[in-house]
């Protein structure tokens, strides 16, 4: 393209320059007089690449830019204002950025003839400062637009599209970049239809007043299929698996954007990582991709400790836990099992177990299947089965489908009044529902930039279940089927103004919508993952959102220290089934940090809400561990 341009701008400028000969000799004569006495005072210079000559000087710069009589009136606002520049450096780029301004609006030979400038001493305050006025008087030249583009292809190649958008420049001013995107763009569709050798021309430039025309002859080169994946280094990791993730089949049309896309692909796996970057050989009509790839521990156990007071009036210490067990890229097939077992208090405990299976019946699509039970206190059992169907749609985008089915039942009623029905019941709650995930966040476990956002929204069914222990009539006035409906969100947004700095924010909100709710039908969140500073689910929400802010500061390349700010707002009940709202407030700070056995981790924690004071008498403190193997 480079080419390209020289050769017009070098046929453009012979007959522009033809032209002007006469002129200019005529006037040669007259202007030798003037010119012998201005020159004592003005210096003239012509630019080509560095306008001005640099200078080590501590000058300020005024520059006044001047255009001819014949430039549209609409291109002189340029004039009409006098910049200040403090260095030559910057005076020189901002005299070229202004040539490619002109030269975008059609102004192929656009450039500045000369250049004069004149010191101008200024008196300001006490110091006095030394002023150059810099006069660039510009050439334009003729404004040209795009003539009749001619193509010409030895393929069937699928272009026609790219074609069109050629001919959609005719009549257009010239702009080169905008033909160099169009060649690329026809370039990268080739390349990804199985012609990595394709080849674009420039040729037979007319050029017809104001008008340019051309012929751009394309060569596809030979068609190219895919041969084999070559996997070389010590990995476990089955070639089988490779070639599903990655997409490259033997004998299907070789794709550029496939190999492009192969680092992002692995940077997603938390199993594995690249050695190097991938290489691609051919022969003949054939491509062989050569892989050199290396485990990273992936499988971790992590182990979190949590003292906090178990009430207000005993003033005594409860030890909370939390243990999770996590086994990737089983047998090398990319299959993960999770386990987690959280005691928030005394009585209440939680047990979550999870699978996923990847590349099931297609390359890209998963299936995860989910189990939990959660004991709460001595009241009831909630038991979860959820099995969600997740297609990836593109490197950072996958939608998911699920159902899930859940039971909750009362353990004991010691206590309870007959007659009466308590905040929690016994019911089974059947719903079905959609989700959209983004995530181009850049690393699995210490992002640092990127965004990560997930959508989900469900509908079901939940009927009421009668207890044998409480008469018939208190179930009269409680509809014994109600359709409910579910949104929840979770987004978070990684930026790093610095090396060192990173910049986390994050959203979580969720929305339950019931003609009747009852308090084991409501989100719970509070604690360590949720909102800090509070008791592990203290809160129960038909509706809620939280934001976090985070600012981590980075000793290495894994390892932090941190503080945060959490606030939060929800609407929900009471375990006496009273209804309640309220605004939470968290803050604290942290560190992270990378030992040879595992990372450990350490917060110190306290919040505010109706009923706990901002105090360091309800601080939690929450050490954890992480070991990966």
């Amino acid at each position: 393209m480079l080419y390209l341009k020289k050769r017009l701008r070098d046929k453009l400028a012979k007959r522009a320059v033809e032209k002007i000969y006469l002129i200019i000799f005529f006037f040669t004569f007259l202007s030798c007089i003037s010119l012998a006495k201005s020159l004592k005072a003005i210096t003239c210079t012509h630019v080509k690449h560095n306008l001005i000559p640099p200078q080590k000087d501590s000058l300020q710069y005024i520059l006044h830019i001047i255009l001819p009589d014949t430039v549209p009136s609409e291109l002189k606002k340029i004039q009409e204002d006098n910049q200040i520049f403090t260095s030559r450096e910057k005076l020189n780029t901002a005299l070229n950025i202004q040539i490619e301004s002109f030269r975008k609006q059609g102004f192929v030979l656009a450039n500045i003839d000369s250049i004069s400038e004149k010191s101008e001493p200024k008196q300001s305050g006490i110091n006095k400062e030394k002023w150059i006025k810099v006069n660039a008087y510009f050439f334009p030249g003729k404004m040209y637009c795009w003539g009749k583009f001619r193509i010409i292809k030895d393929s069937a190649l699928r272009v026609n599209s790219f074609l069109k958008k050629f001919e959609k420049l005719e009549g257009k001013f010239v702009e080169f970049s905008r033909l160099n995107k169009l060649e690329h763009q026809l370039l990268n569709s080739a390349e990804n239809q199985g012609y990595p050798f394709a080849q674009i021309n420039s040729d037979s430039i007319r050029v017809a007043g104001k008008s340019i025309s051309m012929e751009i002859k394309f060569s596809s080169g030979r068609r190219i299929t895919f041969d084999s994946l070559d996997v070389q280094g010590p990995s476990k990791t089955k070639k089988k698996f490779w070639i599903k993730k990655l997409g490259i089949f033997p004998d299907k049309v070789y794709q550029e954007k496939k190999i492009r896309d192969i680092p992002l692909i692995v940077k997603k796996l938390s199993f594995i990582k690249l050695h190097r970057k991938p290489e691609v050989s051919f022969y003949q009509d054939r491509a062989i991709i050569h892989l050199r790839v290396e485990d990273v521990p992936s499988n971790f156990f992590d182990g979190i400790i949590g003292f906090a007071p178990s009430n207000e009036l005993e003033k005594r210490i409860q030890l909370t836990g939390e243990v999770t067990l996590g086994l990737r890229n089983m047998g090398g097939t990319g299959k993960s099992i999770d386990a987690e077992w959280r005691k928030t208090n005394r009585y209440s405990q939680e047990l979550l177990l999870g699978y996923k299976h990847p590349q099931f019946l297609t390359p890209r699509l998963e299936v995860d299947i989910d189990f939990s039970i959660h004991k709460y206190d001595t009241l009831y059992n909630d038991i979860l089965r959820k099995l969600t169907f997740v297609q990836q749609t593109g490197l950072n985008t996958n939608i998911r489908i699920f159902g899930e089915f859940f039971g909750s039942r009362i353990i004991s009623t010691n206590g309870l009044d007959k007659n009466f029905l308590p905040a929690y019941t016994d019911f089974d709650r059947d719903a079905y529902g959609i989700g959209a995930e983004w995530n181009n966040t850049n690393d699995v476990f210490y992002p640092r930039k990127g965004i990560f956002s997930l959508l989900t929204a469900s509908a079901g069914k939940k009927k009421l279940v009668q207890n044998t222990f409480f008469n018939p009539e208190v179930y009269t006035e409680i509809p014994a089927t109600t359709t409910t409906y579910n949104y929840q969100y979770k987004g978070a947004l990684f930026f790093s103004p610095s090396y060192n700095i990173t910049i986390k924010n994050q959203l979580v909100a969720g929305k339950i919508s019931a003609d009747k709710f009852f308090y084991n039908d409501l989100y719970r969140f509070g604690g360590f993952k949720t909102l800090r500073g509070f008791e592990e689910k203290k809160f129960a929400a038909e509706q809620f959102f939280i934001y976090t802010l985070e600012v981590q500061y980075y000793l290495e390349e894994n390892s932090y220290l941190f503080l945060f700010g959490e606030s939060g707002n929800y609407k929900g009940l009471t375990l006496a089934g009273n209804p309640v709202s309220d605004t939470p407030v968290g803050m604290g700070a942290g560190l992270s940090f990378k030992t040879p056995a595992g990372v450990f981790s350490f917060i110190y924690a306290f919040g505010k809400d109706k009923e706990q004071p901002l105090s360091l008498d309800f601080s939690k403190i929450h050490f954890g561990f992480i070991s990966r193997f």
